[in-house]
Formats: structure tokens, C-alpha cells, sequence
């Protein structure tokens, strides 16, 4: 039988109590230590190329003075503050187109409720036309709901909190709370 290991090629001897009963062929115990100093072999060799490509990466980097990487990093930090000035910038702007929608939002709300209000007046009286008891019914409690919502936020108002935490807590938009307050004020 022929062995390689490491580089070397040798012949072993073949004893017959290498083989298993009703077997011909010798066991061949030597294969996993052959394996294992192969995958050695390899895993060493892996490792000293990927060490030699950085050493080589390394000597060719242009390395730069102490005072050169200090003006560097102090240019990474100036650019790095201005974009985050411009991010928290483009915050402030979008919160403020927000809320400026909302409130513009909630006075459409108002002047069409407002509308409704002079059509209903501009319209023939009840003995003149059948009224629907529903839309009464409904008129009546969208106004003691706006009531008790204008109550609500005027209450946490006085309490010192801003248009947009009292917006959270009641689950209104921030431009119908700014109007409410607004108008409170006039």
C-alpha cells in the first residue's frame, strides 16, 4: 500500500489483522490523520496568504502625519454636523407645514360646518317641509361633543400643556387644537 503524508511517499506493510472479518480489504485507519494534516496544511496556507495581501494593502497606504489625520477628522465632524443642522432643519419645517395644514385643515372644517348651518337657515321651516327627527338627533350631539371636546382641551390648556400634547391625549389633529385655542383667545 502506498501512503502520502505531508509530502512523502512511503509503502506500509499490509498485516492481515488490519482487516475485518469477511472483509478483503485492509481498514484504513490512517485516512482521517491523512485528512487532518491536509486540511492543516490548507487552513496555514489560507491564513498566511490573506496575512501576506495585508501586509502588502499596508506598505502601499500613504500614511499620513498626526497633523494631517487631526485636519481630517476635524473636516468629518464639520460635515457630519451640517448634515444633521440640515436633517434637524428639514424637521422643524416639515412639523411646522404640519401643523399649518392641520390648522387649515380644521378651519375648512369649521367654515363648512358654518355653511351647512345658513343652508339649514336658508331653508323652508319645518311646518312647510317633513323633518327627519335623525338629523336632529345627530345635530344635537355632534354639538355636545364639539362642547365637550372644546371643554377638554381648554382644561388641559390651563393645565400648561402645548397644542401638540394635548392633540396626543385627545387623538385630534394639532391644527384643530390650535384653532380651538385660537379661537378661545379672541
Amino acid at each position: 500500500m502506498v501512503v502520502v503524508s505531508c509530502g512523502m511517499v512511503r509503502t506500509a506493510q499490509l498485516d492481515p489483522a488490519d482487516t475485518a472479518p469477511g472483509e478483503t480489504e485492509p481498514r484504513s485507519d490512517w485516512l482521517p490523520s491523512v485528512l487532518l494534516a491536509a486540511a492543516v496544511v490548507l487552513l496555514v496556507m489560507v491564513v498566511l496568504g490573506k496575512s501576506r495581501r495585508k501586509a502588502i494593502a499596508r506598505s502601499r497606504e500613504i500614511v499620513a502625519t498626526p497633523q494631517e489625520r487631526l485636519a481630517e477628522l476635524r473636516h468629518r465632524a464639520e460635515h457630519d454636523a451640517g448634515i444633521e443642522a440640515r436633517v434637524a432643519e428639514a424637521a422643524d419645517q416639515i412639523r411646522e407645514l404640519t401643523a399649518l395644514l392641520d390648522t387649515r385643515i380644521q378651519t375648512l372644517d369649521v367654515l363648512i360646518q358654518q355653511a351647512d348651518e345658513r343652508i339649514e337657515r336658508m331653508q323652508p321651516s319645518a311646518a312647510q317641509q317633513p323633518a327627519a327627527p335623525a338629523n336632529g338627533a345627530a345635530r344635537a350631539h355632534e354639538t355636545t361633543t364639539a362642547d365637550g371636546q372644546k371643554r377638554a382641551i381648554y382644561e388641559l390648556a390651563d393645565q400648561g400643556l402645548t397644542p401638540a400634547e394635548i392633540a396626543s391625549r385627545l387623538d385630534q389633529h394639532a391644527g384643530k387644537v390650535e384653532l380651538i385655542l385660537a379661537l378661545r383667545r379672541v
